[in-house]
């Protein structure tokens, strides 16, 4: 962005990491641990890809350069915990999509002695985070979202949503480092196990079932957390000492740009639960992206006129003509949208479909038909900031 931004336009990345979930499940409105709020006040870190909370953290694996080719060359793994959390900064060797590899980033978690199975090599896994899931490593060219499984002495279990345990990874964006948290509390509908105070850890990189990469298998003792232990003391320099509301205290004279994949359906039954989420972060631009593809104006004006939305202002937007299954709108309250004409309507690139349907499964082809009649989903409106135009 050329105007001045807040940084804790990521926090809202954070909560919408990805809208879509293992299984093409929707996502939760809710996180496991948390309450149904974007965040704790105590919590350890602030899962929002600016990683000033790690200068104390455990160097818990370092890794050599040793995958040369690979898409992911594993360097280092930091963490830290507190009661409801367990945290991970992770150095994937150079800039990637963390979403969408040409494998997966596997964390293979040992929560209980005893119990578990062998994955890749490591025993006694109970429980698998896997960044970039590929549910069909022989027929996927590409990972998509996050994913979590449980294993026993029988094998893996099915893929589960991320949301289960409240997985957030952040940026969102390519980068070589991510910070992400996972709830230690376990859930019971699939089961998957409660992270305790004694964890093993290890990763792998895996491309079409051959392991490109691996770290050393390490261990981790969860004693009582900075956040939570008695009579803990935090400088008031210190990132952790501020609160969520002073963590999105709007700067002076800023303009905040918030964007949301708002994952299709789940949107359109949630819509309260959305307003209410996005109004928390005082934004004066909305892009909303991963609308459902059949949605009528007529319901994003309800959506903006809901009380939590409302009270920050009156609301105008556009919404892209084009789009397959699904759509993108603009919006703000700092006084009328203009459509950019030029983005109104996008098609793709002459032969970009048949291109992608050589390498997709023919059981996806139909969607693939679809997208290609209703082209790039794609919205674009010019706003007034201050005395300038802001495509």
């Amino acid at each position: 962005m050329s105007w001045p931004a807040s940084r804790t336009l990521t926090a809202l990345a954070a909560l919408a990491v990805c809208g879509c979930a293992a299984g093409d499940q929707e996502a939760s409105t809710e996180l496991p641990g948390s309450d149904g709020a974007l965040d704790a006040p105590e919590a350890l870190v602030f899962v929002d890809g600016i990683f000033d909370e790690w200068s104390e953290s455990t160097l818990l694996i370092e890794d050599p350069r040793d995958a040369p080719g690979s898409e992911v060359d594993l360097r280092s793994i930091h963490l830290q915990h507190d009661d409801s959390w367990m945290y991970l900064a992770v150095d994937f060797g150079q800039e990637v999509n963390a979403q969408s590899l040409p494998g997966s980033v596997i964390f293979l978690l040992d929560t209980n002695p005893g119990s578990g199975g062998e994955v890749h090599g490591m025993s006694g896994v109970d429980l698998m985070l896997e960044l970039s899931h590929v549910a069909d490593p022989a027929a996927d060219v590409r990972g998509q979202g996050f994913a979590l499984r449980a294993v026993s002495g029988s094998g893996l279990g099915t893929a589960a949503s991320s949301y289960e345990l409240g997985v957030v990874v952040a940026p969102t964006w390519s980068a070589n480092r991510f910070e992400m948290r996972v709830s230690r509390a376990g859930s019971t509908d699939p089961v998957l196990p409660r992270i305790g105070d004694r964890l093993r850890i290890g990763a792998v990189y895996v491309e079409q079932g051959a392991i490109l990469d691996r770290t050393t298998v390490a261990e981790y003792e969860a004693t009582a957390s900075p956040s939570t232990s008695e009579g803990a003391q935090r400088d008031s320099s210190d990132p952790r000492s501020r609160s969520v509301e002073d963590r999105l205290a709007r700067p002076t004279g800023t303009t905040r740009v918030a964007q949301m994949n708002v994952s299709g359906r789940s949107f359109d039954r949630g819509m309260d639960d959305f307003a209410r989420a996005l109004a928390a972060v005082d934004p004066d631009v909305l892009l909303l992206d991963e609308l459902s593809g059949d949605i009528e104006e007529s319901a994003l004006r309800d959506f903006f006129d809901l009380p939590s939305l409302k009270a920050l202002g009156t609301w105008s937007f556009v919404v892209g003509t084009s789009g397959g299954r699904q759509r993108a709108a603009v919006a703000t309250r700092t006084g009328r949208v203009r459509p950019a004409e030029g983005v109104r309507d996008v098609r793709y690139a002459a032969g970009a479909i048949d291109a992608l349907k050589r390498s997709a499964p023919e059981a996806f082809h139909p969607a693939l038909d679809r997208e290609e009649s209703g082209g790039l989903s794609a919205a674009a409106g010019w706003i007034s900031i201050g005395e300038r135009e802001v495509l």
